[in-house]
């Protein structure tokens, strides 16, 4: 799945050179968003009293890629490479789960200014890790995983787009060294990554 992923990428970014100057089927698009849910990883307690916990579905995606929308059919494909993390930066110590998700979603534009759509998305190098000054780190290390997306989305100006998502997916413990003793860190096998996420993209 990586390598067709991967494959369906770099392709799309080649046929970009020789797409028709005419009507431009194919274009770069970035998108980046927020996003929400899944179990929580590691939480972060600090001298106030206050927490952070690091989920599985949090918190910011960005990436870039391309969109093939032939201008005859009410279709598209999106093809793109993003970067996933959430956590915390404090005195009191750090937390962080990052990811880069492969994402290759079809849509179909049952208006011009509306478009809903499904795909596939493929996480690669999941971690979640954790470091506060006097303890040694921890380091957990999750399989690459698989996951479905659906998103709807409105075309808010030319060429850019305001959509809403849901992803579910599923994320594998390889590995684990815990060293935080301060800190909560999840010692579950499995974590649900699933989230819903709040979308911007545009195209050019």
């Amino acid at each position: 799945m990586r390598k067709i992923l991967c494959a369906a990428v770099l392709g799309a970014l080649l046929l970009t050179h020789v797409a028709s100057a005419q009507e431009r089927p194919l274009r770069f698009v970035v998108t980046g968003g927020l996003t929400f849910g899944g179990d929580t990883l590691i939480t972060t307690n600090y001298t106030n009293g206050r927490s952070y916990d690091t989920k599985a579905g949090g918190l910011v995606q960005m990436g870039g890629g391309v969109l093939w929308q032939p201008s005859k059919l009410p279709l598209a494909l999106q093809a793109t490479i993003n970067f996933h993390s959430d956590g915390s930066i404090a005195r009191d110590g750090d937390s962080s789960f990052t990811r880069f998700p492969l994402e290759l979603i079809g849509f179909y534009l049952p208006h011009q200014d509306w478009r809903i759509g499904a795909g596939v998305r493929y996480v690669m190098s999941p971690e979640a890790e954790a470091h506060q000054d006097g303890y040694a780190d921890t380091e957990l290390e999750y399989k690459d995983t698989t996951g479905f997306v659906v998103e709807a989305g409105y075309q808010a100006f030319s060429n850019g787009w305001v959509s809403l998502r849901y992803v579910s997916e599923e994320y594998e413990l390889e590995s684990a060294r815990y060293g935080n003793s301060s800190f909560n860190v999840s010692n579950v096998r499995k974590a649900d990554g699933s989230h819903v996420g709040v979308f911007f993209s545009y195209n050019f």
